[in-house]
């Protein structure tokens, strides 16, 4: 399942100190990994940043329900959602195809 949060750029760093709390424990951010970019970044309205997360199993609903708790973000779901996967997902092909440019492929 996929996770996104938008988090107003003042709470990034409490966010993130959160993300990286307990690195090896079984039901972490650590683990599963997790990516957050800057709005614009992304070609969207400045001034906020957006957290993204897939996990096939359980532990997805702990850890939002443990971020939501924080009131430093809020879930995004629906149309925003749905672009947001896809600008994470074209950064990504754009970051494997530069990859693949480096090895001669």
């Amino acid at each position: 399942m996929d996770f996104v949060f938008k988090i107003e750029n003042k709470n990034v760093k409490d966010i993130k100190a959160i993300l990286e709390k307990d690195p090896y424990s079984e039901v972490s951010y650590s683990r599963i990994g997790y990516k957050i970019q800057d709005s614009s970044s992304l070609g969207f309205k400045g001034g906020f940043s957006y957290l993204y997360f897939k996990v096939t199993d359980s532990r997805g609903e702990v850890l939002m329900k443990d971020l939501l708790a924080t009131n430093l973000l809020v879930e995004v779901s629906g149309e925003e959602m749905t672009q947001v996967l896809s600008k994470f997902e074209e950064q990504e092909n754009c970051a494997t195809q530069g990859f693949g440019s480096i090895f001669g492929e």
